[in-house]
């Protein structure tokens, strides 16, 4: 076919399908969770979930959002019916400039207790900023998951994280909680100084990596903490980091800068005018949207909407930016680290400051049971992946991930 999409061969991609449902099948697992569906392809969706529904499943469907370009995959939950009743479905759309998104599918097992199962795929790593694309959808589904928690109720959540067990936002989540999967099970490592041999993914550079991760969070009394902070606040963080970069290094200063006319309000223009000049939206910045920019300037109003002529004034700001903090922090780390002498990047201390105000636990009763509700059996990576060699009979860019998770009911 030369350089022919594979969409435009009907043999081919009916091909490569068939091939995918045979090895799900193979898998017999009680829940699958794929990303990169082919959803704009109305016949290749039909075929994937009438072969799934024959095979016992339910299955449920997101689309990704098109908020930058037109987006044709997106995510597959598929339940066994003889295993579990699907309580709810529900969509996650971080609705940002990946147009990235996830999952929620609440079961009640058969056998007893519930689970909530969050299939996602995060920002692929283009560059720099997409590791903090990446931490800023991770806090949307916090806030989301945080608002949605059920009493007693664990958490799994699994898919393409497109990082690996070192990465920021693997790091971020198990300072919060959560557990990997496939390091309880001795299959990966979070020492810096170990490599693991294990790889899930050969990305479009051609690079094995290990991206495809299961994450479990438990109810506890002792981590239960309300979500301090929104990805809002982690944006402003980076704010208030490159205004210290520029030389700012007050809050007043800051407020001055974002002021364009002193006549001592900020509106909504002269925010976004910021924005930008601060780089953080646009080719080659974090990225942010033009709703995404709006929503954090209605949080520093304090209202919900904001339409142009809404002002806001230095107390207000204040309740948001702490420059002063930020110029305390880069200095400290200026004095160990002597990033005088090189390139600083703000996003570093930035993303360090913000994270750890970000925390999420599910609630829990009276009468929860003592221990985990949902322990780590079993693992693995299908085939010759789990030794770091790409499984050539493998019919897509990722190789199955499998986990066994026990249950215990709940009263």
């Amino acid at each position: 076919m030369g350089n022919a999409r594979e969409s435009e061969d009907e043999d081919g991609w009916k091909s490569r399908l068939a091939r995918v449902v045979h090895d799900l099948k193979q898998t017999n697992a009680d829940v699958l969770c794929l990303q990169e569906v082919w959803l704009a392809n109305e016949e290749a969706t039909d075929i994937l979930k009438q072969a799934l529904d024959e095979a016992g499943y339910d299955t449920y469907t997101t689309k990704r959002t098109s908020h930058w370009n037109a987006r044709e995959d997106g995510l597959l939950t598929a339940t066994r019916r003889s295993f579990a009743q699907v309580i709810d479905q529900v969509d996650i759309p971080f609705n940002d400039c990946g147009d990235r998104t996830a999952q929620l599918v609440w079961l009640k097992l058969h056998g007893g207790g519930q689970v909530a199962v969050v299939n996602l795929h995060l920002l692929f790593p283009h560059n720099a900023n997409s590791t903090v694309i990446r931490l800023r959808e991770t806090f949307k589904l916090l806030e989301f998951l945080e608002a949605w928690r059920q009493p007693n109720i664990p958490f799994v959540a699994l898919g393409d994280w497109n990082g690996s067990e070192r990465g920021r936002v693997q790091r971020f989540l198990r300072s919060q909680g959560w557990v990997s999967a496939l390091k309880s099970c001795g299959i990966s490592s979070t020492d810096d100084e170990e490599t693991d041999e294990w790889i899930s993914h050969v990305n479009h550079h051609g690079e094995l990596v290990g991206v495809d991760h299961v994450l479990v969070l438990n109810p506890s009394v002792a981590d239960t903490k309300d979500l301090a902070a929104d990805w809002r606040r982690a944006v402003v963080a980076m704010m208030e980091a490159q205004l210290v970069q520029d030389g700012v290094c007050t809050t007043d200063e800051a407020f001055s800068a974002f002021d364009d006319n002193r006549n001592g309000v900020m509106d909504i223009s002269e925010f976004r005018a910021m924005v930008e000049r601060l780089g953080c939206t646009g080719e080659g910045s974090i990225g942010l949207l033009p709703h995404e920019i709006d929503e954090i300037f209605d949080g520093l109003s304090e209202r919900d909407s904001c339409d142009d002529s809404c002002e806001i004034a230095l107390a207000d700001f204040r309740s948001w930016f702490d420059v002063e903090t930020m110029a305390s922090a880069y200095s400290r780390v200026r004095d160990t680290m002597n990033i005088e002498e090189g390139d600083w990047d703000a996003r570093d201390l930035a993303t360090s400051r913000a994270a750890p105000t970000c925390t999420l636990a599910p609630l829990e009763c009276e009468n929860t049971l003592p221990g985990e509700l949902c322990c780590v059996a079993a693992g693995s990576i299908h085939g010759a992946a789990m030794s770091g060699e790409w499984p050539s009979e493998c019919p897509s860019d990722h190789v199955p991930v499998y986990c066994d998770l026990s249950l215990n009911p709940q009263p």
